[in-house]
């Protein structure tokens, strides 16, 4: 009954925001953009779009390696596309991450490394998103002229910074409440987490991935909005995308629908982008995500039930 009014609550968010949002714009015209987007633009979006997939592959490899979890790169790859297809179909956001897991499981290793080894790299990439935030934050500032949004900018920046280091360091203020299994999981991915970060190698290799990975999603949006017909601002996009990105993480909606519109919404037109616009560039986006998720569905389909059956 909770997951259902988990779920229920995810989706009732979701049809809130994008019933607002068709309020508030003019959907034919966002319409009219969708189906004008230039196709050779689309495509090329989602090619950066599998490259990003591939990059994010050599980043989950390093983890496990440290880990010593020993898989080939495309084994590696065919778990990690089937997470992502799961994560954007599944009303859990986590749900993709939950089968990487399994099926490391199912491959015969633990459930703790499994499990520590996908929540390490959605940490690391967290700490490559709060980075980019940092780093462009006073740039931020100067292209937000109202002072609640800048304050909203500011909290944004601070919150996710001070989320980072409390998660990296669990494990040093939590020795009270290691009877509990969770909070033993956490610090154990705390410190595994925080011993490869602050490697010389390879964690200078995994958050330069990592950041590589954050700004192949801002060329995305780049090529997408070209497609569209929008001129925008480069220097705009990279400012913006990561703070909305920042928000997005956040797991309140089916997939990051709704959220994802209305966050897009809001930081684009800060770079005088009109609603109908930014409204179809999302939705663009969104889709474009989808499509790039399939291949997952595929190797799922003709080899997720081998993974089922392996090593128990």
């Amino acid at each position: 009954m909770r997951k259902i009014l988990l779920i229920a609550l995810k989706l009732l968010v979701s049809i809130t925001i994008i019933w607002f949002l068709l309020n508030k714009i003019d959907l034919n015209r966002t319409v009219q953009l969708l189906l004008n987007a230039h196709k050779g633009y689309s495509v090329a979006a989602l090619g950066v779009l599998l490259l990003q997939i591939v990059v994010a592959n050599f980043r989950w490899k390093y983890v496990l390696f440290h880990l010593n979890i020993i898989a080939s790169f495309i084994e590696i790859l065919r778990i990690l596309w089937i997470g992502i297809f799961f994560n954007q179909v599944l009303p859990s956001s986590i749900g993709g991450d939950a089968l990487r897991s399994y099926y490391l499981y199912k491959k015969g290793y633990t459930v703790a490394h499994s499990m520590q080894s996908v929540l390490i790299d959605r940490m690391i990439g967290l700490i490559a998103l709060v980075i980019l935030v940092i780093a462009t934050l006073s740039l931020a500032i100067d292209l937000v002229n109202e002072p609640v949004a800048r304050w909203g900018i500011f909290m944004i920046a601070i919150s996710s910074t001070i989320a980072i280091i409390l998660l990296l360091t669990m494990d040093r203020y939590t020795q009270n409440l290691l009877h509990w299994k969770v909070i033993r999981g956490l610090s154990a991915v705390a410190c595994k987490g925080r011993k490869l970060v602050f490697s010389a190698s390879p964690g200078i290799k995994i958050i330069a991935i990592s950041l590589l990975i954050h700004i192949l999603t801002i060329i995305h949006i780049i090529i997408l909005s070209v497609g569209i017909g929008l001129d925008l601002n480069w220097l705009g996009i990279l400012i913006i995308m990561p703070i909305a990105s920042l928000i997005m993480i956040v797991p309140v909606s089916i997939a990051g629908w709704g959220v994802r519109e209305g966050v897009m919404v809001i930081g684009l037109g800060y770079l005088g982008v009109a609603p109908e616009s930014a409204l179809a560039l999302s939705v663009l986006y969104g889709i474009l995500l989808f499509i790039g998720s399939l291949p997952g569905l595929v190797i799922w389909l003709m080899s997720g039930h081998l993974y089922m059956h392996q090593v128990k």
